[in-house]
């Protein structure tokens, strides 16, 4: 996955090859990509490691949104929250990521399935940051 996320005082974080082909005067030359995870039923998309834009001087909320597919047509999620946007690119060329996400899953599989189970039980994003004990994250509606 490429990320491109700006905010209102032109800002801007760039991480992936397909998001640094359209801002290649970055310094994020080296960035492998970024991960997030979505899900068909309900279709969401989560990413809760957002916390890298803080380096770059934003905040770093936790995006969970409502998604049309987890296949977009054109290979594409944008979302707008406040004063932040966000352009997520499915990006095969990001593939190094994703090298120990077996090892990650096992890991995060005890946090994944309460969280699993309270978005299929219909919490919200505010309901899910509560029971985790998080102060920060918004809602995306698309």
């Amino acid at each position: 996955m490429s990320l491109i996320a700006a905010d209102s005082t032109g800002r801007f974080a760039v991480m992936g090859p397909k998001a640094l082909e359209r801002h290649p005067k970055t310094s994020a030359g080296s960035s492998l990509g970024h991960v997030v995870v979505t899900c068909e039923n309900p279709s969401l998309l989560m990413d809760a490691n957002l916390s890298q834009l803080e380096q770059h001087g934003m905040s770093g909320p936790i995006v969970m949104a409502r998604i049309e597919s987890t296949d977009p047509d054109d290979g594409e999620w944008g979302f707008q929250e406040d004063d932040l946007s966000f352009w997520y690119i499915l990006d095969e060329g990001a593939r190094p990521l994703i090298e120990g996400f077996d090892e990650a899953m096992a890991y995060y599989t005890a946090e994944a399935l309460p969280i699993a189970k309270w978005i299929i039980d219909g919490a919200t994003a505010g309901d899910i940051l509560r029971r985790l004990g998080r102060t920060s994250g918004y809602l995306a509606e698309n």
